[in-house]
């Protein structure tokens, strides 16, 4: 039971926290972001060459797994893409922790290059 792989209607092996809702027809994605929330991601294809179901919109670019791809690369780069919520104590910090990494590694590449 443990190593079952999870398929979609269309026989396909879905990702971890990939799950599809048979009730809605949609495809959902939940995941962690940088701030340690739970987010969810939806939509009604699972990859960019199926067909979106009759009477339902979607833009092109915008199936399942291309989404997931874009929320991981959000978390790699540390971009807050709902960064909208954020304090303007917490922006500052932010913008301090990266002027100091970046004044710290000039310092580093200075001092190695005397040696």
């Amino acid at each position: 039971m443990a190593n079952e792989v999870r398929k979609d209607p269309k026989g396909r092996n879905l990702r971890t926290g990939e799950t599809y809702d048979e009730k809605t027809g949609r495809y959902r994605y939940s995941y962690q972001d940088s701030t340690g929330k739970r987010r969810q991601i939806y939509s009604w294809t699972l990859t960019k060459t199926d067909k979106v179901p009759t009477g339902k919109n979607q833009k092109p670019g915008e199936s399942l797994r291309e989404k997931e791809d874009a929320a991981r690369s959000e978390i790699y780069h540390s971009i807050d893409s709902k960064g909208g919520n954020m304090t303007v104590y917490q922006l500052l910090e932010r913008y301090a922790v990266f002027c100091c990494c970046t004044l710290l590694l000039h310092i580093r590449t200075v001092v190695s290059g005397l040696i």
